[in-house]
């Protein structure tokens, strides 16, 4: 494989691994690599949807609609952090 010239940025990264997206998020420092595996992670339901009607004000119905949900790590030893000191 030859070694490609990246000119201004890069947003894949292809190596013998597979192919890597590169993602910037504002809530991360610019010295801080999230190595995540999307495949590791899903989204668990605590408490599925449910909708409650509420008081009725005039003619109007209200309605609140709740859920609790969370993001499951199912594997932790498949992502990493990579980070500089300095």
């Amino acid at each position: 494989m030859d070694q490609a010239i990246i000119t201004g940025a890069a947003d894949v990264y292809v190596s013998s691994f597979g192919v890597h997206r590169v993602l910037l998020h504002r809530h991360v420092r610019t010295n801080v690599a999230l190595c995540l595996d999307t495949s590791l992670w899903a989204v668990s339901s605590l408490r599925d949807f449910f909708m409650e009607r509420l008081a009725k004000t005039g003619d109007g119905h209200k309605y609140a609609l709740r859920y609790e949900g969370t993001l499951e790590c199912r594997n932790y030893l498949g992502n990493s952090k990579v980070s500089s000191i300095g």
